[in-house]
């Protein structure tokens, strides 16, 4: 779902940037054998582990955290058609 990818950078660009945001999640989508279509609501719980110490790296523990709960509050969104 290459929309959900979209939304993932989104939440993650105020915190490191667009770029670092996207190379991020390719990287570790790429690890998990997934890329931008492949990747659904059911990979997020397992993407945020993945990402969350690499991004209090650059933006602090507090701020990875909330990060992390704020990609993780998009399975809200995909289960309201959202």
């Amino acid at each position: 779902m290459a929309r959900l990818f979209d939304e993932i950078v989104g939440v993650l660009t105020p915190g490191v940037g667009e770029h670092m945001a996207r190379v991020s999640v390719e990287m570790h989508l790429a690890k998990s054998g997934l890329d931008r279509d492949s990747l659904g609501p059911h990979h997020l719980h397992d993407l945020v582990r993945a990402i969350q110490p690499g991004l209090a790296v650059f933006v602090g523990k507090t701020d990875a955290s909330e990060l992390a709960d704020r990609v993780l509050g998009l399975l809200s969104a995909a289960r309201n058609g959202g």
